[in-house]
């Protein structure tokens, strides 16, 4: 399979998207995927479950889904997930984004992993951020704290989930990256982020003001995503702008996209799954990677 990159820079890190069993999983693809669609996954996964299968979710395979999940915890985004997990090999690690109410960018699913008295849509301020424990007991993250991680882990990657859909947050948000990378002297970890876009109009706005090596395509914001037709259409114009992957949730993942997604050589990342056979099917059924809070042992 030749996957498409966005720079020649892309190169020095061939393992964000290539694996040991890429090619064990295209033709497992094909043995698997003819007859059975992962809408039938479910069912698979329980008549095997006690069979032995090989264990194949290695780091190169998992992304971790908010700094991954802590004390059985997820959705935390905090400084103690991220050492939890990278201590266990995690290498991928995907980030939720807020911007304050004073234009600071901190790491934040929303307001409910707080537990404070906030309005779902009120920003809070920096100051009121850093002295509130997330979940009631671990220690939030901003910006910079994320980007002194990176300086100090270079093994690292970091998917982005920045979730403002408007222009003016998107400016305000990769602006402020480029800010805080600038003023640590550390832009070079801007190659290891992997950039979430949630529609097409996302692309020419980020490349004003960056670069970015790899960009992917989420659709959980996508609304009539589902349809075949709008997959198909979303999969054509990644492959004519470099994208380097599409993100959907797992059960979207049926033998018609799979098929599609073949076509135009794109791979599948997959979201959110803490079943380690459900992970291994579609691993093995030519997903490149998947999301989990709790898989990395």
């Amino acid at each position: 399979m030749v996957i498409s990159f966005r720079s020649q820079a892309t190169v020095k890190h061939p393992h964000v998207f290539y694996s040991g069993v890429l090619l064990g999983g295209v033709l497992c693809f094909f043995l698997q995927l003819i007859t059975t669609s992962t809408e039938n996954v479910e069912m698979i996964v329980s008549r095997s479950r006690n069979a032995k299968i090989l264990d194949i979710l290695g780091p190169d395979h998992l992304i971790l889904h908010a700094l991954g999940g802590i004390d059985g915890v997820d959705y935390t985004n905090s400084l103690e997930a991220f050492h939890h997990n990278h201590k266990k090999g995690g290498m991928f690690f995907e980030v939720d984004f807020r911007l304050t109410s004073d234009n600071e960018l901190i790491l934040l699913h929303d307001y409910n992993a707080l537990q404070a008295n906030l309005s779902s849509t009120r920003r809070i301020a920096l100051k009121d951020f850093l002295h509130t424990k997330i979940k009631g007991t671990y220690q939030p993250a901003t910006f910079n704290d994320l980007v002194s991680l990176m300086v100090k882990y270079p093994d690292i990657f970091i998917i982005t989930d920045t979730k403002y859909t408007d222009k003016e947050s998107i400016e305000l948000q990769f602006n402020a990256m480029m800010r805080i990378c600038q003023s640590q002297g550390a832009t070079s970890v801007l190659e290891r982020f992997i950039i979430q876009i949630y529609h097409e109009e996302m692309l020419p706005i980020i490349e004003r003001i960056y670069p970015f090596s790899f960009v992917i395509f989420t659709l959980y914001m996508r609304k009539n995503a589902a349809d075949l037709h709008e997959f198909r259409r979303i999969c054509k114009w990644s492959k004519a702008h470099n994208i380097s992957a599409i993100t959907m949730h797992h059960t979207w993942y049926t033998k018609e996209r799979a098929e599609i997604l073949l076509k135009y050589q794109i791979p599948a990342y997959l979201f959110t799954v803490n079943d380690e056979q459900l992970a291994q099917h579609y691993i093995l059924s030519g997903a490149q990677k998947i999301y989990t809070d709790f898989l990395l042992r």
